[in-house]
């Protein structure tokens, strides 16, 4: 999980979760509490790092195709 401070938000919604990808992680999430949405970003084996649409917090988050495979509540997360 990323959580996105506004010194590196360019960098934890772009690189970082493409540098994930192609180091094999499987999945990031990236929270961003200045916008209140999370981002996956999963199957790092499809050129690229597969982001899913972001959701609002208050929204699960369905983490699927991986070897940890859960459901993150979002609704508790921090908004700034």
């Amino acid at each position: 999980m990323e959580a996105v401070p506004r010194a590196t938000a360019a960098d934890d919604h772009g690189p970082k979760p493409e540098a994930y990808a192609a180091a094999g992680v499987p999945a990031c999430l990236v929270v961003d509490p200045y916008t209140a949405r999370c981002r996956l970003c999963t199957r790092p084996g499809d050129g690229g790092d597969g982001s899913e649409p972001a959701v609002g917090f208050g929204e699960p988050v369905r983490i699927i195709g991986t070897s940890a495979e859960a459901t993150i509540a979002t609704d508790g997360f921090p908004r700034d």
